[in-house]
């Protein structure tokens, strides 16, 4: 069943300059998809794609220029959490006040008031007003009310950080009972674990527009090589060019089964006037990095290739990528970078625990 569906949906506003002429700017372009009951759909790309535009859009706080836009009611928006929040109300009025503006009503609010109360983990401020809370507190309070909403529809965006780690824990739990129960949600993080273990689809974003359509590992490796394939570009003969990853057999590898990676390197030095190194960064996808390589300085300006061989290379399991950089090799600052195509190191991996750790190690156990 359609939760949500946006047809040629685009989004302009109207920007105002001091000593220009004002000019549109198209937030959003020609917008097309659907949530059913119980996906979670992550919204990803870089600052100003679009994306806190789309949940906008779809939370009614702002309308469309252009296509139409349908949604199941009720929503609950979770675009800044506590923003509906009166200073001056207490914690106990306010979750009345909120709670009613998504749809919980006065029997459903009472009902449900304790446990919101101890999901926030106020139940000794409940009765001071907000002014005096602190910002955690507020989040906090915002996102207990949302999450305990009848709402079909959730957005979120990017409030996923509130609390401690043990919070924090609390509303994953939250959040994946709410997908089990076949709340749509629609979540822009630019945390990628979120992207990668709790959404089910992803749409990239790339100046207002989808560039693609898939899956959450899918879309975040793109976004890597959208990523850094702008970076460094504007500077004429500073580039890395495309980075290739063998195995130790110099065959092209998409899984890497052994410890041995040979990288082949494409780079244009010939704009960089000053001693400048090579940096080669093994990193994971969840943006842990294992291992980094680097050259001695170079003082040949010219465009080559490099090649990089790595030895005994024991990662454990997960998806990674060779990040490349050019670097003032006095300063360090970065001049250029690229990434290559993931590889996969397979093996188990058991989402509850996360990675268990950054690399293989050989090890027994003896009991007494």
């Amino acid at each position: 069943m359609i939760q949500m569906r946006f047809e040629n949906v685009s989004k302009k506003y109207r920007q105002r300059h001091a000593n220009e002429a004002d000019a549109d700017l198209w937030a959003l372009r020609d917008i097309n998809f659907e949530c059913e009951a119980g996906e979670v759909l992550g919204l990803v790309g870089r600052n100003g794609c679009g994306k806190s535009t789309l949940l906008k859009l779809a939370a009614g706080v702002t309308t469309p220029t252009t296509g139409a836009i349908y949604t199941v009611k009720p929503i609950a928006p979770m675009l800044e959490l506590g923003a509906g929040f009166h200073p001056d109300l207490t914690g106990r009025d306010n979750i009345r006040l909120n709670g009613s503006l998504l749809g919980l009503g006065r029997r459903m609010s009472t009902s449900l008031f304790d446990e919101i109360v101890a999901f926030a983990e106020l139940e000794q401020h409940v009765d001071t007003p907000v002014k005096h809370y602190s910002s955690g507190m507020t989040a906090r309070l915002g996102f207990a009310v949302a999450v305990h909403s009848p709402a079909r529809l959730l957005l979120v965006d990017e409030v996923l950080s509130v609390g401690d780690k043990l919070f924090q824990q609390k509303c994953l739990a939250r959040m994946q009972y709410l997908r089990d129960q076949g709340t749509t949600i629609v979540l822009v993080s630019h945390d990628d674990w979120w992207i990668r273990n709790f959404c089910t689809r992803a749409l990239l974003f790339e100046a207002g527009c989808i560039v693609s359509d898939t899956t959450p590992d899918e879309a975040l490796s793109q976004y890597d090589l959208h990523l850094y394939k702008a970076f460094g570009a504007n500077q004429q003969g500073v580039s890395v060019g495309k980075v290739e990853v063998f195995d130790g057999e110099d065959r092209p590898i998409s899984e890497l089964h052994g410890t041995s990676v040979r990288a082949r390197i494409a780079f244009d030095a010939s704009g960089i006037a000053l001693p400048y190194q090579i940096v080669v960064r093994v990193r994971r996808q969840d943006g842990v990095y294992t291992a980094m390589c680097i050259t001695e300085a170079l003082d040949t300006h010219s465009a080559g290739k490099a090649v990089l061989e790595i030895d005994n290379l024991s990662l454990v399991v997960g998806r990674y990528v060779l990040e490349v950089s050019l670097e003032d090799a006095k300063t360090h600052i970065v001049l250029a970078t690229q990434v290559s195509e993931t590889f996969l190191v397979p093996g188990y991996f058991d989402v509850r625990r996360g990675y268990h750790g950054i690399i293989q190690v050989q090890s027994r156990w003896h009991f007494d």
